[in-house]
């Protein structure tokens, strides 16, 4: 906006130009009464004392002058909602995935000297809880854990990645895939130490399973993952109803090994049995 002197302050005015200009003008008025003192030792008490009054200058008329503090400022979209462009673009591309990165430090070891499996356990499920609420934006909790495989240990001092993403969704869960990878930082070697697939439910603010956006898959890599999560999700199930049938309750009858002959699993026991007396006979 012009001013009454004609100036034109919609132009950035920089902290760095303000003081420079100050500075200038106390070593220019530092002579006085045929005295010179020296430029030297006015500019850093100057500074000094200009400091603080520039950033509260700036603070105060910042939006009117164009003054930036702290970096540059960066594009803003009318669409993003006075994000910055850069961040906007990536924001709903990346959602369903992210990485967490902690150095495992000697607090974490257990008795053999490597860091505690109940801390990875922690840490994987903290990173699936990061990971589901935020591609659902709701609050989500751990139903399940699948095949926490601790292929290698894990040591003290090295640098541990926990990398997340969601491969499949339901009407309300998730499956987060964990993979974690190792790195020593003297040798520069990486080793993929775990991987676990959880279950996540999002919740409402009632607490009860709230819908999720469904998950799209992009890349062949993505699909790949999909796939897997529905043959995972059918393992469970199948899994989940042999479990109900172990639970039912055994007749009394096949305790004492009557009416076994009739079954197939009284056949297999009683094979199972013959076959051992026999090699007993037998040695």
């Amino acid at each position: 906006m012009g001013g009454g002197d004609g100036q034109d302050r919609s132009a950035p005015v920089t902290v760095t130009a303000v003081l420079s200009t100050v500075q200038n003008v106390v070593a220019h008025a530092a002579s006085y009464g045929g005295e010179t003192v020296v430029a030297r030792d006015v500019i850093p008490v100057s500074t000094a004392l200009c400091v603080p009054v520039l950033i509260v200058v700036a603070s105060v008329f910042g939006r009117g002058w164009g003054i930036v503090i702290r970096g540059e400022e960066q594009p803003m979209s009318e669409s993003s909602g006075g994000r910055p462009v850069a961040e906007s673009g990536t924001a709903d591309v990346d959602r369903h995935r992210l990485s967490m990165t902690i150095l495992m430090t000697p607090d974490m070891s257990n008795f053999a000297g490597n860091v505690h499996g109940g801390i990875l356990l922690k840490y994987l499920d903290q990173v699936a809880y990061t990971c589901a609420t935020r591609y659902a934006r709701r609050y989500a909790v751990t139903l399940s854990v699948d095949q926490v495989v601790f292929r290698e240990p894990v040591h003290v001092g090295e640098l541990v990645t926990f990398d997340a993403s969601v491969n499949r969704t339901g009407r309300t869960s998730m499956e987060v895939g964990v993979r974690v990878t190792t790195q020593d930082l003297v040798h520069q070697t990486v080793r993929h130490t775990n991987s676990c697939y959880f279950t996540m439910v999002a919740l409402d603010s009632d607490g009860r399973p709230a819908p999720v956006p469904p998950w799209h898959p992009r890349t062949a890599d993505e699909r790949r993952r999909q796939l897997a999560a529905e043959r995972r999700s059918q393992l469970r199930r199948e899994i989940d109803r042999a479990t109900r049938e172990i639970k039912q309750p055994v007749p009394d009858d096949t305790v004492t090994g009557q009416g076994l002959e009739g079954s197939g699993v009284g056949k297999t026991v009683q094979d199972a049995a013959s076959s051992h007396l026999s090699s007993r006979r037998v040695t």
